[in-house]
This record gives structure tokens, C-alpha cells and sequence, in this order.
């Protein structure tokens, strides 16, 4: 299509924000009518109708390393911190059922939590999920008994 044809197009849409047309040959200069200055409010900073409303700080929408990005995550964190070891453990020796083991383990394993010592007695568990969970878990565990255990799991 022409780019004359492609501005008509645009220009009759309900919202033609953010379109541009492209011109996949050189300009010469005789081709080129007239030239007009844009004022400088026109356009939006992040996108449309963006002013007023809070980001929305979830990792679908939030661009990594866009404008403001970190600023935004620590303002309005979208998960919640991480819960310290010794407070994981307290809840890891009063689960009962192999679904309250595995979403400890999960837990433990967003961060770096230092020794895998204390998560040894779970080699040995009945539940073949909570040691496949234990066996995904331990890839963040450095270490020696980290490595030990991940051996014995077989993984």
C-alpha cells in the first residue's frame, strides 16, 4: 500500500496512538511537501492512557530493566519476601501430610538457605513426590551435603 494510503488507514481508526508508517526505500528530497514541528505533549511516556494509574508490578506486565521497572517492584512488591530458615523448618517438623512437606520445601528452595543437613530425614520419606521435590530443591543448596544428598536421591 502507499504510505498515503496507510496514513488514510490510520487516520480512521477510533485510536490511532502509537501507529507509524513506514517507507521501505529512501526519500529524496523532492518526494518530501511539508514538514510540520509536533508539539512536545503529544504521545504518552510508557503507553496509553498510562497517567493516573498505578504500574501493575506482576512479572507479565512489569518490562525487566524498562523505565522505572526496579522501582516499581520494590514499591509495590508482587510476591511476598521470603520467610527466614528457622521459621520453614518450625512448619517443615509440624507437616503432616506429603503436600505440606512439598510446599515447604518449595519455599526453601526460592533462596539461599545454607546447609542441607537439616533436610536429610526427607531422603528417606515414603512419598515419591516429596523426594523428587527434595531433588529439584537441592539444585539451589551448595555444599557437600548438598551434593551428598542429591547423589542419594539420584539426581
Amino acid at each position: 500500500m502507499t504510505a498515503a494510503g496507510a496514513v488514510g488507514v490510520i487516520r480512521g481508526l477510533d485510536d490511532p496512538r502509537g501507529y507509524e508508517v513506514f517507507v521501505p526505500r529512501a526519500t529524496a528530497a523532492a518526494e518530501i511537501r511539508r514538514v510540520r514541528a509536533v508539539p512536545q505533549g503529544v504521545g504518552w511516556r510508557y503507553k496509553p492512557d498510562a497517567h493516573g494509574r498505578r504500574p501493575c508490578p506482576c512479572p507479565g506486565c512489569r518490562v525487566r530493566g524498562g523505565y522505572g521497572a526496579a522501582r516499581v517492584g520494590r514499591r509495590y512488591p508482587y510476591d511476598p519476601p521470603p520467610r527466614p530458615k528457622a521459621e520453614l523448618m518450625v512448619r517443615l517438623a509440624a507437616a503432616g501430610t506429603g503436600d505440606e512437606i512439598i510446599d515447604v520445601l518449595c519455599e526453601l528452595g526460592r533462596g539461599r538457605r545454607g546447609g542441607a543437613e537439616e533436610l536429610a530425614y526427607l531422603a528417606e520419606h515414603p512419598d515419591e513426590e516429596v523426594r523428587d521435590t527434595l531433588a529439584g530443591v537441592l539444585r539451589s543448596y551448595r555444599g557437600r551435603a548438598a551434593r551428598r544428598l542429591r547423589e542419594r536421591l539420584g539426581g
